[in-house]
This record gives structure tokens, C-alpha cells and sequence, in this order.
């Protein structure tokens, strides 16, 4: 029943979406050179890999990075800083909704590089969760939670997990997202 609910809704905010994502890319092709999306590998539901889609925020021969890396600032391009700041660049995983690889609500797909973030959650049983766009951890401290604080807010999302709870966080995010608080770069 989740899964229909969070497709009907995927399906009627797509071209509002689509339009932004559109009016991004236009925007960096004009202040920028490169691909317009940043494609990764990352660990979903049960460790299994996929692909993330995001508008490319960083120059286009950067290293593969976790965004909380302290180096990741120093490849963020001028537009991608607004891209980040305004949370835009994440939109595009809309695709990866549409296809049931991420949900709307749950723990941010991670990188298999990510040793420490993936020893936690496997010990509380975070993989048992598809990733989200969007999850307690991120309203609860965004970029600046440390792994062990993100895994403590996705083992409390686990335990309360209901619609009422989903639309809190969206909420939530939204008023994070508004105010543009704790993005590191």
C-alpha cells in the first residue's frame, strides 16, 4: 500500500519537479561545463546497489566523496553551492522513486566506501529500510550528524515509522530545506 501511495504522489508532482530539474540544467549550462547529472553507486534495502541520480554539484573529475568529506567543498562548483544550499540537486531522485529503488522517507543511500556508517546500521538493522531522499537524520542535523547520530535517528524513524510520522518528517524537511540550515557546502 505504501509503495502505491508514494507512486501516485511521485507521479502527480513529476512535472512541477521535472520543470525545476529543467530550469537547473539550463542554469548550468550556463555557468557551467560537464554532464548535468552525477550519477553513484550507493547501498540500498539489504545492501543491495544502485544508482543514485542528482544534478552534479561538484567539477566533473572529482573523486568519489561522501558530501560530509571535508574536501568536498574544495570541487563544489559556484552553481552547485546554490544546488546544495537550496537541497535542488536532489530532485532528480524522483527517477529513483519511479523506479522503487529510494522512497521519499528513510536513511540517505550511503557509499559502499562508507565503513563505519555501514558496520552501524548493520548492527541496528537500518538495511532493512530503503534508502529515502529524505529521513530524520537529515532534519535532525543534515550534513553535520556524525554516522553514529545519523544511525540513532534511523533506528528511532524504524521504531515510529507510520504515514503520520512520514508526512512530521516531510514537514520537517521543508521548513529545513527553507531555512537552509546545517549544509556544510
Amino acid at each position: 500500500m505504501r509503495r502505491l501511495v508514494e507512486l501516485l504522489i511521485a507521479v502527480i508532482i513529476f512535472p512541477a519537479i521535472f520543470f525545476v530539474i529543467l530550469a537547473c540544467i539550463v542554469m548550468m549550462a550556463i555557468f557551467d561545463q560537464g554532464p548535468f547529472f552525477f550519477k553513484s553507486e550507493r547501498l540500498g534495502k539489504e545492501q543491495q546497489k544502485f544508482t543514485i541520480v542528482k544534478l552534479r554539484t561538484m567539477s566533473a573529475n572529482t573523486p568519489l566523496m561522501p558530501s560530509s568529506n571535508k574536501d568536498a567543498s574544495l570541487h563544489v562548483t559556484k552553481f552547485g553551492r546554490f544546488l546544495r544550499f537550496t537541497s535542488l540537486d536532489e530532485l532528480p531522485q524522483i527517477f529513483n522513486i519511479l523506479i522503487g529503488t529510494m522512497t521519499f522517507i528513510g536513511p540517505r543511500p550511503c557509499l559502499a566506501s562508507e565503513v563505519r556508517l555501514i558496520e552501524l546500521r548493520e548492527n541496528e538493522g537500518i538495511f532493512s529500510m530503503k534508502p529515502g531522499v529524505t529521513g530524520l537524520a537529515q532534519v535532525k542535523g543534515r550534513d553535520r550528524n556524525t554516522d553514529r547520530n545519523k544511525v540513532r535517528y534511523e533506528r528511532l524513524y524504524m521504531k515510529k515509522k507510520s504515514f503520520l510520522f512520514d508526512l512530521k518528517i516531510i514537514i520537517m524537511t521543508m521548513k529545513t530545506v527553507f531555512k537552509f540550515s546545517n549544509v556544510s557546502h
